[in-house]
C-alpha cells in the first residue's frame, strides 16, 4: 500500500510538470507573438530617428554654409557701399570743383529777362555791383535758366563767372545786404552746390548746431588739467587769423574805419589764450592761400 501511495505521488508531480512546462511554452510563444510586433516598430522608430538625426545633421552643414556665405556677402557689400561711397564724394568733388565758379540766382523775372537778352542783363549788374567797367572784364561766360516753368515763381539761373574771385565778391556782397535789386527784383544769390552736396550738409545740420552751442572753452579748458605733452587741435573752424593772407581779398581794405573798433579773430584769441600756433601758417610764412 506504501509503494503504490508513493508512485502515484511521483505521477501527479510529474503530470503537474508537464503541464507547468507546457503553459510556459504557450506563455513563452504568445509573449514572442507580442513582442515581434513592438520591436519591429522599435526597430522602424529607431530607423527614423536616424533618418532625423542625418537629415539634422546636414540641416546644420547647410546653415553653417549659409551663415558663413551670407557673412561673406555681407563683408562684400559693405566693402561694395564704402567703394561707392568713395565714388560718389569724388563725384560730389568733381562737380563741386566744376562748379566753382558758379552761382544761381533765384528772383530774376521772366519777362524782364529773356534768355536772349539775359547774360548781358546780369553782366551790366554785376558790373554796376561791383563798380567795373562792364567792358573792362567779361565777368559772364554764360548765364541759362534751370528748372521747369511755373507760373508763380521765375526759373533759377545759373550763372558761370569768369573767376572764382568775383563770385566770392558777389557771394560776399549777397551776405551783407541779404538780397540784391535787379529791376526792381528782389534776388537771392547761392553758391552753386551740387544736390548731393546741399542733402548731406542737411543731413548733418542737427550735429552741426549741438556742436556750435558747446562752449569750445570750456572743452579747452578740460585740457588745462594735462601738464605735459602737446596740445593739437583741428577741425573746420571757418575762422581767419589775418584777412590779407587768407582770403582771396582784403576785406580790410574796405573797412578802415571799421578797423579800429574791430574785435580780434575768435581763432587768434584762442591762439594767444592758450599759447597755439597757426602750423600751417608757421610752415609758410606770408603765403597766400585758401579755400573758396
Amino acid at each position: 500500500m506504501a509503494a503504490d501511495s508513493a508512485s502515484k505521488k511521483a505521477d501527479d508531480i510529474s503530470l503537474f510538470e508537464t503541464l507547468i512546462t507546457d503553459a510556459l511554452e504557450r506563455l513563452t510563444d504568445k509573449v514572442a507573438t507580442m513582442i515581434d510586433p513592438i520591436n519591429a516598430q522599435l526597430q522602424e522608430i529607431n530607423n527614423k530617428l536616424e533618418t532625423i538625426a542625418e537629415e539634422t545633421r546636414k540641416a546644420k552643414e547647410i546653415a553653417q554654409f549659409n551663415t558663413k556665405a551670407i557673412a561673406g556677402l555681407k563683408q562684400a557689400t559693405s566693402k561694395q557701399q564704402e567703394e561707392i561711397s568713395k565714388h560718389q564724394d569724388k563725384i560730389i568733388q568733381i562737380e563741386t570743383h566744376l562748379r566753382e565758379n558758379r552761382l544761381k540766382l533765384r528772383g530774376v523775372a521772366e519777362d524782364l529777362c529773356p534768355p536772349n537778352n539775359l547774360s548781358q542783363i546780369l553782366l551790366d549788374w554785376f558790373a554796376t555791383l561791383l563798380q567795373r567797367e562792364t567792358n573792362s572784364t567779361k565777368l559772364i561766360e554764360n548765364a541759362y535758366r534751370v528748372g521747369k516753368q511755373r507760373q508763380k515763381e521765375p526759373r533759377d539761373v545759373i550763372v558761370q563767372l569768369n573767376n572764382t574771385t568775383i563770385r566770392e565778391k558777389i557771394l560776399s556782397l549777397a551776405k551783407k545786404r541779404k538780397t540784391l535789386n535787379l529791376q526792381n527784383s528782389n534776388i537771392l544769390v547761392f553758391p552753386d552746390i551740387p544736390a548731393e552736396a546741399v542733402q548731406r550738409r542737411r543731413s548733418l545740420k542737427e550735429t552741426t548746431a549741438t556742436l556750435r552751442s558747446m562752449d569750445q572753452r570750456s572743452v579747452l579748458h578740460e585740457l588745462d588739467s594735462f601738464q605735459e605733452g602737446e596740445l593739437i587741435i583741428g577741425g573746420d573752424l571757418n575762422v581767419i587769423v589775418n584777412p590779407a593772407l587768407d582770403r582771396s581779398y582784403d576785406s580790410s581794405k574796405q573797412n578802415k574805419k571799421k578797423k579800429a573798433n574791430s574785435k580780434p579773430s575768435p581763432l587768434a584769441d584762442l591762439l594767444e589764450q592758450y599759447n597755439l600756433i597757426d602750423v600751417w601758417r608757421q610752415l609758410h610764412r606770408g603765403e597766400r592761400d585758401y579755400t573758396h
